[in-house]
């Protein structure tokens, strides 16, 4: 019996996305770490709101995302059988109801705007934006830097966020097109138009090889501005800078499925490590 209740809560965290929650969580104490005279009380309600939006946004792309699921992901929890396509529903709404609740003593004009929003773009990305080129790819990434903004918004400092959210932003956008290229199989077979799968792979992949340089040689202007300190810019230089040399070089010669499955990869991680430079840079 345990291990049955055990398996049922593994199969939802994993229709969470465990990882996606850590990197969200991340950037909330990014956020909290940046802004003045913080408060823990405001902390735990901000955490709670965005976990639950991310948990719940991550379920609901999957319940809308199932026929393609089952060609480029098989292994996920609703394709495999092992969480039904309603149960995945019923768990979105769910966590979508407790974060609009966790959002009311947080409740300011920054955080109505962008928490609402957020929460429209997170229903609404898999069965409307996300089958227009660019538009899906930009509302995902807007949905995942906007934490930082909406961090510092609920302590009434909302432009502290923006340096974290346009990072995030970049990395994420051309993160997006990498999977969309990684996808592009599935996506073709539902007439699903990412850029890949309209334009073909080649051409997504210069749109990448341009972000990827404008992302690289936009890094360090937070030091130069004089945002940030001299910990941030080192941080950067050796954690983030490199591996994103390493993915232009590698979709510069392959662009195949598993190569641009390993560069996705290879950026989300690295998105770790520029929270980690601009959490540094307030020293």
């Amino acid at each position: 019996m345990m291990n049955k209740v055990m398996a049922i809560i593994r199969n939802y965290l994993e229709l969470a996305r465990p990882l996606n929650l850590f990197q969200a969580a991340l950037a909330i104490l990014v956020g909290y770490w940046l802004v003045q005279n913080p408060s823990i009380d405001l902390l735990i309600f901000t955490m709670l709101t965005v976990l639950t939006f991310t948990a719940g946004g991550n379920a609901i792309n999957d319940y809308f995302d199932l026929a393609t699921d089952r060609i480029n992901k098989p292994e996920r929890v609703i394709p495999s059988g092992r969480i039904s396509r309603n149960a995945a529903l019923t768990f979105a709404i769910v966590m979508f109801v407790i974060g609009l609740l966790a959002m009311i003593p947080i409740l300011n004009f920054y955080t109505a705007i962008i928490g609402i929003s957020a929460l429209i773009l997170l229903i609404i990305y898999t069965p409307v934006l996300k089958n227009l080129v660019i538009i899906g790819n930009l509302a995902v990434s807007l949905i995942l830097g906007v934490a930082f903004i909406f961090t510092t918004a609920v302590f009434n400092q909302p432009t502290v966020g923006i340096i974290p959210a346009g990072l995030a932003f970049g990395f994420n956008f051309i993160r997006e097109i990498i999977k969309d290229m990684e996808d592009v199989s599935g996506d073709s077979s539902r007439n699903i138009n990412t850029l890949p799968a309209k334009y073909g792979k080649q051409k997504a992949k210069y749109l990448v090889l341009f972000g990827i340089i404008l992302i690289f040689t936009g890094i360090p202007l937070p030091f130069v501005l004089g945002n940030y300190g001299r910990y941030y810019l080192w941080t950067v230089l050796l954690t983030v800078e490199i591996p994103l040399i390493y993915v232009f070089v590698g979709m510069l010669s392959d662009i195949s499925k598993q190569n641009c499955a390993k560069m996705a990869t290879i950026l989300k991680y690295d998105i770790f490590f520029g929270l980690i430079a601009v959490f540094l840079g307030k020293f």
